[in-house]
């Protein structure tokens, strides 16, 4: 749901394949979930030359994060209705930080304790990255927005700048660190572009990308629920 909502996938693409490809009474939902699961972590290549349309319209995700096959669920008509209603929020508005969140309610609170894993909000992440580096980078800006060459070379900059969190757990100030940086090359571009022309290659003048992130993690379920909105 958050990745239809955010471009990884196509809009209300698995909200379609829900209403378009299982049964009102829910009694297939899970078998379809699991296909989908396991037609997310094939590549393309690899899949069956008569899989259905919809399902082959899905990306591959990398990072094994649907490698596991899980045993089947049991769902009926109220469940794929909760399903779809949740389908109907728009989850472009939600932090993906709320991944950490979910990944930590979900851990044995001694395991929890023994890693000292902890989900840090957005707002204490925010906290850190601006007087780290974040301030001084919009400071710079502030001083050169009006000077093209000056404006383009921070931009180079900024592209080469490399970013490591050697405890990341899912994520949460790589995802952030990068949406932020993420902000400030679209003031960057907004400055650089005030003609308002055309594109028709974005890779031409976006130059930051999530191979600018990095991180280390103890534990392997937690970094596959980084690679998801890291794509």
């Amino acid at each position: 749901m958050f990745a239809e909502d955010t471009t990884i996938f196509e809009k209300q693409q698995f909200q379609n394949y829900i209403e378009d490809r299982t049964n009102e009474d829910g009694s297939d939902l899970a078998s379809k979930i699991q296909e989908l699961f396991q037609v997310l972590n094939t590549p393309h290549e690899n899949r069956f030359k008569n899989l259905d349309e919809h399902l082959n319209a899905f990306p591959y995700v990398n990072g094994k994060l649907f490698e596991e096959i899980l045993p089947s669920a049991s769902f009926d008509s109220a469940m794929r209705k909760s399903s779809l209603e949740c389908c109907y929020i728009d989850w472009s508005k939600i932090s993906p930080a709320i991944f950490g969140s979910i990944f930590q309610s979900l851990m044995n609170p001694q395991e929890r304790r023994n890693l000292s894993a902890h989900y840090t909000s957005e707002k204490n992440i925010l906290k850190l990255i601006k007087p780290l580096f974040l301030d001084e980078l919009y400071l710079e800006f502030e001083g050169i927005k009006k000077n093209k060459p000056k404006l383009q070379e921070f931009h180079k900059k900024i592209s080469r700048l490399k970013f490591l969190d050697p405890a990341c757990g899912c994520g949460n100030f790589l995802v952030i660190t990068y949406r932020e940086l993420r902000v400030l090359e679209i003031e960057i571009l907004r400055a650089l572009n005030k003609s308002g022309q055309g594109f028709l290659n974005l890779r031409e003048i976006i130059w930051l990308d999530v191979d600018m992130i990095h991180g280390i993690e103890y534990e392997e379920f937690p970094a596959k629920l980084l690679r998801l909105p890291c794509g």
